[in-house]
């Protein structure tokens, strides 16, 4: 996939599923189901990372550590531009017209940020390069969405944020 420019989740009660949507800088889009389940161990996965990043950026000889690292933990997931609206616009879909299942995914440490790779029900596989700044928005968005599924999942460890956004949370 070529470079992200937007990243979309919306809940859609009729599926209890998020659609994750990601568009490329190439007009490409990307769409993806996400059940409970697979949001569930996304979000263990996004706040392990985010909190291991928040450590690294924390020197370990300083008064008030834990807050300083509570602080950069929440920095991170703040990051990107969520004041435009998602571009449907005309884009190929390389994985057809309908959403494809995920299935499950883990997240993967790289030196500029993570990559998210993500196992289909079909069998593909799918593997997404995040920087920093976009992985922090992924997970904003992720945490975002689970509250607004109502799907009672245990968000205290994914995130200090409590703000709700739109129905349809878009990260550019």
């Amino acid at each position: 996939m070529a470079g992200i420019k937007q990243i979309n989740a919306a809940y859609l009660p009729a599926e209890d599923r998020l659609l994750l949507r990601i568009s490329s800088q190439a007009d490409e889009e990307f769409r993806f189901w996400l059940t409970r389940r697979v949001v569930a161990g996304l979000l263990t996965a996004c706040g392990r990372t985010v909190d291991s990043w928040a450590e690294t950026m924390t020197p370990d000889d300083i008064p008030g550590r834990e807050l300083l690292r509570d602080f950069k933990r929440e920095q991170l997931t703040m990051q990107g531009d969520f004041s435009r609206a998602y571009d449907p616009g005309d884009k190929t879909l390389p994985l057809g017209e309908d959403a494809v299942l995920v299935s499950g995914g883990n997240i993967q440490l790289i030196a500029d940020g993570a990559v998210l790779n993500l196992g289909l029900a079909d069998g593909r596989s799918m593997r997404i390069q995040l920087d920093v700044r976009l992985f922090g928005g992924f997970h904003r968005i992720l945490v975002d969405s689970a509250r607004r599924a109502e799907w009672q999942l245990d968000l205290s460890a994914s995130t200090t944020q409590e703000n709700i956004l739109s129905p349809s949370v878009v990260l550019q």
